[in-house]
């Protein structure tokens, strides 16, 4: 067993040497505790990483991933953005410096500290933030003999830690959010609006609500979704969510084929020609402009009966008041979507 450990010291070891040998600094319990670590800054800003310093993942005692990086990685599947912040969240900042205390050697290292809304590039609520909310690099000592194994990334670089938060490198604008992504959380937000009328819909006797407006629609759901940003969309050529209201008014069980029949959907499409629809099922995607138009010839059902009464033609200003009002107490509140 002691064999095996020597072992996996010398090829942790191995791997450490590309980086530069420095005398090591003597840092004493009181100053360990109280973050005093003489010239390495506890928390830096992510251009103030000095020069020198290099990524690479460590195996340390089999620690789990982050949930921040996982939460990024999940998403980044389909959004490059959360993809790239999965991966450097995912890794230790050195140049192979080391600290002495408590008779132990440990390596200095810094690590981005985000929180979720900064991994996924979103605010609270949900609403794509250009750029992400920055966070800081901090300190992180890590004991020589706890490291089980060393994935140097030297494909990454200072100036992508900068980029994927946005922070100026003087060679381009900043971080700006992809059409991919902007989608997705378009997309999102027609679904949370759809989820939304599905739960007014359970209270109601299955039925859909006889609205004269999408404003008077998001009124009666508002207190389902407690959130006004589920009704935007970011679609760049100022696309506006819309109710479909050739089925308001009709009970779920008088819709065929649910799957195919339109709930929601986005009034303007992309520059790609698709737009954002969520079905009377629950589900949501992107659909092609000839899918469109099969689709926007089917929004009425042909001699479906609207099972409720109409209401009230003030729902929509009703909507309009809570617009006002959120915006009046939501410091940096996002501007009312436009709706009709």
């Amino acid at each position: 067993m002691t064999d095996v450990r020597w072992l996996r010291f010398a090829v942790v070891g191995l791997l450490l040497a590309p980086y530069a040998a420095v005398m090591a600094q003597d840092i004493s319990t009181r100053d360990l505790v109280t973050g005093n670590y003489g010239k390495y800054a506890t928390m830096l800003k992510l251009n103030e990483l000095p020069d020198g310093y290099t990524a690479a993942r460590y195996v340390i005692n089999n620690a789990p991933t982050s949930f921040e990086s996982l939460i990024a990685l999940s998403m980044g599947r389909n959004n490059p953005e959360s993809l790239r912040r999965s991966q450097i969240l995912q890794c230790l900042w050195s140049k192979g410096e080391v600290v002495k205390s408590l008779g132990r050697d440990f390596l200095v290292t810094y690590k981005v500290d985000a929180d979720i809304q900064g991994v996924v590039g979103q605010d609270s609520s949900g609403t794509p933030v250009s750029p992400p909310k920055e966070p800081p690099l901090r300190i992180n000592l890590v004991a020589l003999d706890s490291i089980q194994g060393v994935t140097p990334y030297p494909e990454l670089s200072k100036k992508d830690l900068l980029e994927c938060w946005g922070v100026s490198t003087g060679e381009h604008s900043g971080y700006q959010p992809s059409v991919s992504n902007l989608q997705t959380s378009t997309l999102s937000n027609l679904k949370q609006a759809g989820l939304g009328l599905m739960m007014y819909m359970s209270d109601y006797d299955d039925n859909l609500p006889y609205a004269q407006s999408t404003k008077a629609v998001w009124y009666v759901e508002f207190p389902y979704v407690k959130n006004v940003n589920v009704f935007k969309s970011y679609n760049p050529k100022g696309g506006e969510f819309r109710f479909n209201m050739g089925i308001a008014g009709v009970n779920g069980s008088s819709i065929p084929k649910p799957s195919e029949q339109v709930l929601l959907y986005e009034a303007t499409p992309w520059a790609d020609g698709r737009r954002c629809v969520v079905f009377c099922d629950g589900h949501g995607k992107l659909v092609s402009l000839a899918e469109w138009e099969a689709l926007e010839k089917k929004l009425k059902i042909p001699g479906v009966k609207r099972e409720t009464k109409p209401l009230p033609l003030n729902y929509g200003d009703k909507f309009d008041e809570i617009l006002r009002a959120k915006a009046s107490v939501q410091e940096g509140a996002m501007p009312a979507p436009s709706i009709k």
